[in-house]
């Protein structure tokens, strides 16, 4: 059938596999030097500054890209994506929202985030990752945010990580 999930993602229209992309990113992440040896649980382990605000926002950001990939996928199989007959989707589509919920709601986890990302050391760990002009919006956001917008705010990290692995992806071979 196919040989590679690459080969898989450019026979796709844009945006079908983007759940491919995250998992990309997160095997990324070593190229971004931020898990310095064997993934992100060796930063973690090595007391990595930048792990602490990326687990976080990683939990935010992976579970609610899940949630939505799983909802297009559904609307694109319309009536076979409703029975379990004929789909895996309504079980994908169950626990994609028992992961957002599992380690934490959103709110709880992004006030994680955004606790690591005021100190100083972690702050500054996560924002080298990002280009300068996203380092720049992101760090002004900090630090003028209102705590109903924290949600918001972990979205716009993550989203921004995302970009920039997703950039740097054109010079790191799949």
């Amino acid at each position: 059938m196919f040989g590679h999930l690459a080969d898989l993602s450019d026979e796709q229209p844009d945006g079908f596999l983007d759940v491919l992309g995250d998992v990309r990113i997160a095997g990324r992440i070593n190229d971004l030097d931020v898990a310095r040896s064997a993934g992100p649980d060796a930063a973690v382990d090595a007391g990595d500054p930048s792990a602490d605000s990326l687990v976080p926002l990683l939990k935010i950001g992976v579970s609610r890209d899940g949630s939505e990939q799983v909802r297009d996928a559904r609307l694109l199989f319309a009536g076979n994506a409703v029975l379990r007959d004929f789909s895996i989707l309504p079980r994908l589509a169950e626990d994609a929202i028992t992961q957002e919920i599992w380690e934490g709601t959103h709110p709880i986890i992004a006030g994680h985030a955004l606790k690591a990302l005021r100190r100083e050391r972690s702050r500054e760990a996560f924002l080298s990752m990002l280009p300068d002009a996203s380092a720049n919006l992101l760090s002004e956001r900090l630090g003028m945010y209102d705590e109903s917008e924290a949600v918001s705010v972990c979205e716009h990290a993550y989203d921004s990580l995302k970009d920039a692995l997703m950039l740097s992806r054109e010079s790191v071979p799949v």
